[in-house]
């Protein structure tokens, strides 16, 4: 009984490291595809008109915040397989 709890235990632990290991950087790529669309529309709105300027210097804002909301993720998701590391 204790050898099959102790297993099922150990199966949890393997593959929660393996999810959190695949996840680390699927949320560390998604905050930089996020970046670095983001500083190509801050490019854009250089030159641009002023109303097309605006709306390039929200969506990068926006994009900005899913960055920064993704690197949040990702070091959670550190962090946590900091814990569950043996």
């Amino acid at each position: 009984m204790f050898k099959a709890r102790f297993q099922i235990i150990f199966i949890i632990r393997v593959l929660t490291k393996k999810i959190l290991a695949a996840l680390i950087p699927l949320a560390s790529l998604f905050s930089g595809v996020c970046w670095m669309n983001s500083a190509s529309a801050q490019m854009t709105a250089i030159g641009a008109s002023p109303a097309v300027a605006e709306a390039l210097t929200r969506y990068s804002a926006s994009l900005n915040q899913s960055a920064a909301v993704a690197a949040i993720f990702a070091g959670w998701f550190i962090a946590m397989a900091l814990c569950v590391d043996d």
